[in-house]
């Protein structure tokens, strides 16, 4: 790979066009590539006649060891139509470029980086997809094991975001906030001295926000439906307000814990 990440094609004349559309296309934060200019290196391209490998061509980073606790697997798997030629794929994040050709019955696997958004592009030069005008061809991405993108009917370009946070094993916990019963400031430590009586008030908010206490893990991971104390604002808040915007930052204004025991499944507590 060169000093500067670039988007490999099958043919030079087609990199410009790539290199656009894979950085105007995407949702997701732009990776630094897009900001540089560069000179495509081509990686030789397959044609009508030549003869398929069982396996794709990629240009690729230093792959890196399953092992670690900071990567994830993730596979394409692909099933080319009849104009395999035409079909090429890929996957950026802002730290991490691969990119392949379609060859009949192809696969890529390899470990990247958790905690990163990804975009995977699948391009078609002749505009019919993979399917199903010339042959009944697909794709699959699959992340940790469990598939999250099948697809194969579209015109030049198909586009997934995805990220790669590795969801933990919910333990259910109290919110570790102060919130508002009858307009007075109260915790689960309270609520424990008499649960009987205290669970219940609210119209059941405060079982929400203290579900070890009173009993409602069975419920799973949910959102305290109470008001509760925003530390950095020394003020009031529900999880609704948490999940309207700049919800990172929100979370990170929620106790010790950035929020995970009081809006788990907005603040990473799921």
């Amino acid at each position: 790979m060169p000093m500067y990440p670039g988007v490999y094609a099958r043919i030079s004349t087609e990199f410009r066009w790539i290199r656009e559309s894979a950085c105007t296309m995407t949702e997701a934060e732009q990776p630094d590539f897009c900001d540089i200019t560069v000179s495509p290196t081509v990686s030789p391209a397959p044609t009508e006649h030549s003869t398929p490998s069982p396996t794709i061509a990629t240009s690729s980073p230093t792959a890196l060891n399953c092992g670690d606790d900071d990567v994830v697997m993730v596979e394409l798997i692909f099933s080319s139509d009849y104009n395999y030629w035409e079909t090429f794929w890929v996957l950026f994040s802002n730290s991490f470029l691969a990119n392949g050709y379609v060859y009949y019955d192809s696969w890529w696997k390899q470990c990247i980086p958790i905690d990163e958004t990804y975009t995977f592009t699948i391009y078609d030069s002749g505009g019919d997809g993979m399917c199903c005008s010339n042959g009944m061809g697909s794709y699959r991405i699959v992340v940790d094991g469990k598939q999250i993108k099948s697809g194969g009917s579209f015109t030049f370009a198909e586009q997934t975001v995805f990220d790669t946070t590795i969801s933990t094993p919910f333990i259910c916990k109290d919110s570790t906030q102060p919130f508002l019963v009858n307009e007075k400031e109260k915790n689960c430590e309270w609520v424990g001295k008499e649960t009987a009586s205290r669970c219940n008030k609210g119209d059941g908010k405060v079982s929400t926000h203290c579900p070890k206490t009173c009993g409602t893990c069975d419920a799973g991971c949910r959102n305290s439906a109470a008001y509760f104390k925003v530390d950095n604002l020394n003020k009031f808040k529900t999880c609704k307000w948490v999940g309207a915007t700049s919800t990172n930052m929100r979370c990170g204004m929620i106790g010790e814990d950035n929020g995970r025991s009081t809006c788990p499944t907005l603040c990473g507590g799921c």
